[in-house]
């Protein structure tokens, strides 16, 4: 079963590597994350509030991912920002 992740907000994908922030309105799934990613597995990691992210799972581990920080949270590589409309939708 995919996902539809579209419904909590409207994501914001960030790459230090191609230094691009990029505005996304469409329906992303697990593999369309990872792919994005550029990695096998995610970790989610809340920033507060009702923002959450999405990032390599590996990448700090493997070194394979450029290391940078957001919001004082260490981060490797791309990530996946969303802003969840609703409390009771924050997962």
């Amino acid at each position: 079963m995919k996902h539809d992740f579209s419904q909590y907000g409207t994501w914001i994908y960030v790459d230090p590597d191609e230094q691009q922030v990029e505005l996304i309105e469409e329906t992303l799934d697990l593999d369309m994350l990872c792919e994005r990613l550029r990695c096998e597995s995610t970790d989610m990691e809340e920033l507060g509030g009702p923002y959450l992210a999405y990032f390599d799972g590996e990448g700090a581990f493997q070194e394979r991912q450029t290391e940078w920080e957001f919001n004082e949270n260490a981060c490797w590589g791309p990530i996946l920002i969303v802003k969840i409309a609703k409390e009771e939708s924050w997962l």
